[in-house]
């Protein structure tokens, strides 16, 4: 019962970066400067006092790998696509530059003109637990909605805080 979390911030990102496309893959190479700003913020760092934090900043460099061999962007009957994403990120704040890295696998199996099983396994693994904007996130139904690393899962509606390891 009792309110342990809740965010109210602004993102502000700015990117550049290479991407390279083939018939069934795409990398990108590239870097990004994040700031966050709360306006109010509610969190607890492992049962400690109630955290205050105005703003987080990043420069972040990163690698994505992708292969997608769906036969249809919306309603695949066979395929599969797997991601993979680096990052290297260097706190403005003075902390310790810290590392994510990102998972995402799902495949689409047809039985026959009417079922289709698409089963879906995503990860993600943070090296760092003195971060908000960049902790791994659970919940909703589309990934990445409130936050880019955000993992969807059914039941939950948002989303929730996780640990540095999330399968």
């Amino acid at each position: 019962g009792d309110r342990l979390y809740g965010v109210n911030f602004n993102h502000h990102l700015g990117e550049i970066g290479f991407t390279k496309s083939w018939k069934f893959v795409r990398l990108q190479l590239g870097g990004s400067y994040q700031l966050y700003n709360y306006g109010s913020f509610l969190y607890r760092f492992h049962n400690e006092a109630a955290t205050d934090i105005e703003k987080e900043s990043y420069l972040k460099f990163g690698a994505l790998y992708a292969v997608n061999t769906f036969n249809d962007q919306y309603f695949p009957t066979k395929g599969s696509e797997l991601e993979m994403r680096y990052h290297y990120a260097i706190p403005l704040d003075q902390s310790k530059p810290f590392h994510t890295a990102d998972i995402h696998w799902s495949a689409a199996f047809s039985f026959n003109s009417r079922f289709t099983l698409m089963p879906r396994v995503e990860g993600r693994y943070l090296t760092t637990e003195n971060t908000v904007s960049e902790m791994n996130t659970l919940g909703g139904q589309e990934r990445g909605k409130y936050f880019s690393q955000q993992i969807p899962f059914y039941g939950i509606n948002h989303f929730e805080m996780t640990m540095r390891t999330l399968i």
